[in-house]
């Protein structure tokens, strides 16, 4: 039987309008509703946001935690068999990866600074303060926004996220 499989994100609602903004980027001719139950996800709640994406027959649904942390849980279809981490996360891999690069050029860009894209994500294992983990990894170079070009005043780092 198929069901619903529910599973905490790193997206956050003040982030929202990148949510948005990369839904595009990830799966072509997407769309946002908002405030909307998901078609296709059984017994899913009201999602604050929910992605419609041509060819698939259910949804996407984000729904902020009731915990007051501002984090989004993802509700999705599963049609009860495999591996529901898997499907997951290879659902929603390119989502987050084009979420964490825009949210971190957003940041960036309110300190007055700006930020291109070096490299794309590649697999890595990186220890964020709990021991090694596999991640993705991507660089990017930081400049000022003094200066007309991002290739001036710059810097180089790799960062990672899981």
């Amino acid at each position: 039987m198929s069901h619903k499989m529910t599973a905490k994100t790193n997206l956050m609602e003040e982030h929202t309008d990148v949510i948005a903004e990369q839904v595009s980027e990830t799966w072509e001719g997407a769309t946002v509703v908002y405030n909307a139950k998901p078609a296709g996800v059984y017994n899913a709640p009201v999602c604050e946001v929910v992605i419609r994406r041509p060819g698939h027959h259910a949804d996407i649904g984000l729904k902020v935690r009731d915990d007051g942390s501002g984090v989004y849980d993802v509700h999705m279809y599963n049609p009860g068999y495999g591996n529901d981490q898997e499907r997951m996360v290879n659902e929603l891999e390119k989502l987050y990866e084009n979420y964490n690069i825009a949210t971190t050029k957003k940041v960036v860009k309110k300190a007055g600074h700006r930020i291109a894209r070096t490299s794309d994500a590649v697999s890595a294992k990186a220890d964020f303060g709990n021991g090694e983990e596999e991640c993705r990894m991507v660089e990017i170079h930081l400049g000022d926004s003094s200066t007309p070009s991002v290739q001036r005043n710059q810097s180089s780092t790799t960062g990672g996220y899981n």
